[in-house]
């Protein structure tokens, strides 16, 4: 499945193939992916140019740049632990996240957050997160 840096190069290829560019490419070429709701705001205006599912496209979205912060996650738990809270509420925490915050309708202790062991089975529930639902939209 292609990141969000190879939809950007897609986006900037695109851009040296046509003129007039299409409008709002040059836009969504130089926004940073570390700008999750600005490059949202960017897809949600060119999707309305393509017949698309918008719902269907925001989770192959939402994969493509959860699989690039697990690959990027910090090797220390509980900055590992924030990296994904931080991603997770730039989608306000949606319901079929398998990412649990303490106190968010669970009973965890602060100390459960802090240890490699917790930390790896926060990653690998995010990974089997990925897959199923990489598989469900290809089903």
């Amino acid at each position: 499945m292609p990141g969000l840096d190879d939809v950007m190069a897609f986006a900037t290829e695109r851009l040296t193939d046509s003129m007039p560019p299409p409008e709002g490419a040059i836009e969504f070429a130089v926004a940073s992916s570390s700008y999750t709701q600005e490059v949202w705001r960017i897809v949600r205006k060119l999707s309305g140019n393509e017949p698309s599912n918008p719902i269907k496209e925001r989770r192959k979205l939402r994969l493509i740049l959860l699989q690039e912060t697990i690959a990027e996650l910090s090797e220390a738990p509980v900055q590992a632990q924030l990296s994904l809270t931080d991603f997770w509420q730039g989608f306000d925490f949606p319901p079929d996240s398998p990412h649990l915050v303490q106190g968010r309708g669970n009973s965890m202790m602060p100390t459960d957050d802090d240890t490699e062991a917790t930390c790896r089975r926060y990653i690998e529930a995010h990974e089997a997160w990925v897959e199923a639902k990489t598989a469900a939209l290809r089903g």
